[in-house]
């Protein structure tokens, strides 16, 4: 018996040995080491876009009938065929030319580290997952995130100062799924599709589509018809912990023309036109809405907010919205989008910042 169960134990440790070269292969850890993308090729400097393109499985062209080939950029780490393939960043990026990908294969991670790409890029994901941590995207002339498939996340970064036609950010499959978490969204500019009003900043068009923005800032965006903020035409909507504020050129910030809302201790104030407009919303709660036309909010006061600074709005001593939120409970809250320890003094506050609470200054 004692034989029996030490062979099965010997067994165990032989199937995980001849595993973990196989989960290796599974997956490619890809540094980025070149500052400037494209990068020359064959310069044993591994370019953004050499890694993106191993990575998500489109190689340079050729004369096969795909119209790629099945070569990869040698500078960089070849990517796997079905694995988890990472592209991480240790330095800011400034792109030359387009940048546009589409996540076909296989899940994509991009570590940014705190670090930035500036210039045309875009991704689009088609199947999978992909997830994006802790990079800035900036300075694109066209939709930078773009979800037709799968799942796309976006955690603790910033996508700063692009212009997209349709939006800068777009769910537009109709099993589309975007998550925005401890993020912020400033100072883009959403221009409107020739003949449609459906636009925004963001827009969601699938019919089963789902976006998820949660402890994250929405300000200083601009449109030039359609929603300042969100246009949803379809699928679900949902605002955890959100502060929409200060954007303009549209009609509201918030808009339906078929997304089913839900809204909870989230800030839609100082916006160009309504807040909100046009439907009520499925789920209203803890909310400071300024000028909402779409359901009765719990507050409607001026949130008094502090200046746009590191991405966030910081509400001022006396702000409505310090321990104002009714219920944080089941929302990941936490912390807020600063990384601070939310609940600070027993009540969570409305929006995606958390002070100390009412009695003093907000801390920094």
């Amino acid at each position: 018996m004692q034989g029996s169960r030490l062979m099965f134990k010997i067994g165990i440790v032989l199937v995980a040995a001849l595993l973990m070269p196989l989960a290796s292969v599974l997956a490619a850890d890809i540094t980025v080491d070149d500052t400037v993308s494209p990068g020359t090729s064959g310069d044993s400097k591994c370019s953004f876009f050499e890694a993106m393109e191993n990575a998500t499985g489109r190689y340079s062209k050729s004369g096969n009938s795909s119209g790629y080939s099945n070569d990869y950029h040698s500078d960089c780490t070849a990517g796997t065929s079905t694995g988890t393939d990472t592209v991480i960043l240790n330095a800011n990026v400034t792109l030359s030319g387009t940048h546009r990908f589409n996540s076909t294969r296989g899940d994509l991670t991009i570590t940014g580290n705190g670090s930035s790409i500036s210039g045309d890029f875009s991704l689009d994901v088609r199947n999978g997952t992909a997830t994006i941590n802790q990079l800035t995207i900036r300075d694109s002339g066209t939709a930078v995130l773009i979800g037709t498939a799968g799942t796309l996340n976006f955690n603790n970064g910033s996508i700063v100062n692009n212009t997209g036609i349709g939006g800068v950010i777009q769910v537009r499959g109709r099993y589309a799924r975007v998550n925005i978490v401890r993020s912020s969204i400033t100072g883009n500019q959403g221009r409107r599709n020739w003949g449609s009003t459906k636009n925004g900043v963001i827009t969601v068009s699938g019919s089963s589509s789902y976006l998820h923005i949660h402890n994250s800032t929405i300000s200083g965006n601009s449109t030039n018809k359609g929603a300042s903020a969100i246009n949803g035409g379809g699928g679900t909507v949902k605002l955890q912990h959100v502060t929409i504020n200060n954007n303009s050129g549209g009609a509201t910030a918030l808009y339906s023309t078929g997304s089913r809302y839900e809204v909870q201790n989230t800030i839609v104030a100082n916006n160009g036109g309504k807040d909100c407009k046009g439907w009520s919303l499925a789920v209203n709660s803890g909310n400071l809405m300024e000028n909402s036309g779409c359901g009765t909010p719990q507050l409607t006061s001026d949130p008094q907010l502090g200046a746009l600074a590191n991405g966030y709005h910081i509400p001022q001593t006396g702000s409505p919205v310090i321990d104002a939120a009714p219920d944080c409970a089941g929302m990941d809250s936490g912390t807020d989008q600063a990384g601070r320890t939310r609940k600070q003094n027993g009540t969570c506050d409305i929006g995606a910042y958390e002070t100390t609470g009412s009695s003093g200054p907000p801390d920094l």
